[in-house]
């Protein structure tokens, strides 16, 4: 109910499916039996079920996040020292691919460099709450502008140049792969920014160009 506006009907509850589009509710939670159910559309499953598919988690988020939510500790897996510098290292990159999103947001939306995307977008459709909601961005036009905005922030050039974010030229240097492109963040189950796919405003090849 902290998802779905439900109402008593029965011995069951409904309310409007979150899965879809309705005027009428057709989704129904059973309280005996821990389930939900979609008449209109078909989804159904348990509260792990729901959360997974609300919030696009895998199983073992959704069990984290419930047992978070209702104070219960969870029993962790003892990691190699290995293992830890693996993960250490993968949520690093993490980071960096949504430094590199915010900034081309924050370009896309409020900086002049963005001015033509926004009104290529408009043109399109795409209103500012699509942008909003799927972190849209703009990657100016120039060689080093998110390659001038990690170093502001003291990022890892080396793991940026694995994420494929920058390229390195002669020793020591790099440029921005993405230049003159609108910017879409690509996410993962759990909401983590993978990579990016980058379309070019102007006449260029190519049209479409992805993370490695």
């Amino acid at each position: 109910s902290s998802y779905v506006k439900l109402t008593k009907a029965g011995t069951n509850y409904k309310g409007l499916c979150p899965f879809h589009e309705e005027k009428t509710p057709s989704f129904v939670v059973s309280e005996s039996k821990k389930i939900f159910h979609c008449f209109g559309c078909g989804a159904s499953g348990d509260v792990f079920t729901f959360l997974m598919k609300y919030e696009r988690l895998n199983f073992q988020s959704a069990v984290r996040q419930l047992a978070k939510r209702q104070g219960i500790s969870l029993p962790e897996k003892e990691l190699s020292p290995e293992q830890r510098k693996r993960i250490s290292e993968r949520e690093e990159l993490f980071a960096i691919n949504k430094i590199a999103a915010q900034f081309y947001h924050e370009i896309l939306l409020h900086n002049q460099r963005g001015k033509k995307a926004r009104q290529y977008l408009q043109q399109r459709g795409i209103d500012s709450a699509c942008i909003t909601e799927h972190c849209l961005g703009f990657a100016p036009e120039g060689w080093n502008a998110l390659l001038q905005q990690l170093k502001t922030g003291k990022i890892s050039l080396a793991h940026a140049q694995n994420i494929g974010l920058i390229i390195p030229k002669e020793a020591g240097h790099y440029y921005d792969r993405f230049r003159d492109r609108i910017m879409f963040p690509i996410f993962n189950m759990a909401h983590q920014i993978t990579g990016f796919g980058g379309r070019v405003i102007d006449a260029g090849e190519p049209k479409y160009l992805n993370s490695p």
